[in-house]
């Protein structure tokens, strides 16, 4: 039953993974040479992001502080639009524009993911519990943002989030605060403090 579930988490994947080749398309056949951006706009400074973190990782500077902006001073990129986890990919494979598209990639097909997997705990018919993923991994708010601003469409850790606070806790009719559920009482300790 375990082995069927896991395939069948596989296959969802692999399906919003493959909506998102072809509402991009033709970016999958150009994946290491060009990037979703419009000329001029702030998707260009994402390929800076990119390609500064993994610059900082190589030579032992911290990733999160530039002194190429306000120079001589510099600056913290704390709260810059950063993507450390496509950072994380460049530092790996080392191509700025494959790093944010595999990541874009990956993100969008886990948020769908993790749509379908919160869905699936209300709605029993599969094709909407899909639908929904859909429309929560292709909403027109992440999709117009797409082109500008890749730090507005990571939504990936949202519906993950919401799962596991869901089975942290139990939550009974009629009663205001939840309960720990059974065996995870570290949850409650992290929620409540």
């Amino acid at each position: 039953m375990k082995a069927r579930f896991w395939l069948l988490v596989l296959g969802v994947l692999l399906s919003y993974l493959l909506v998102f080749v072809a509402w991009t398309w033709p970016l999958a056949s150009q994946l290491s040479s060009v990037f979703p951006a419009f000329a001029d706009q702030d998707g260009y400074m994402q390929l800076w992001n990119v390609w500064h973190f993994r610059e900082a990782v190589l030579s032992g500077q911290n990733p999160f502080y530039s002194n190429w902006l306000l120079y001589p001073d510099g600056a913290s990129l704390w709260l810059h639009t950063y993507i450390p986890v496509a950072g994380m990919v460049n530092v790996f494979i080392g191509n700025e524009m494959l790093a944010l598209n595999l990541t874009l990639a990956a993100e969008y097909a886990l948020s769908g993911l993790g749509a379908w997997l919160l869905a699936r705990r209300w709605v029993r018919q599969p094709v909407l519990a899909w639908l929904a993923g859909l429309y929560f991994a292709f909403s027109p708010y992440k999709m117009v943002r797409l082109p500008y601003h890749f730090d507005l469409v990571l939504t990936a850790t949202v519906p993950f989030y919401i799962l596991a606070f869901l089975h942290a806790f139990w939550f009974e009719p009629g009663r205001f605060w939840p309960r720990c559920a059974a065996g995870k009482p570290w949850w409650c300790a992290l929620y409540w403090g």
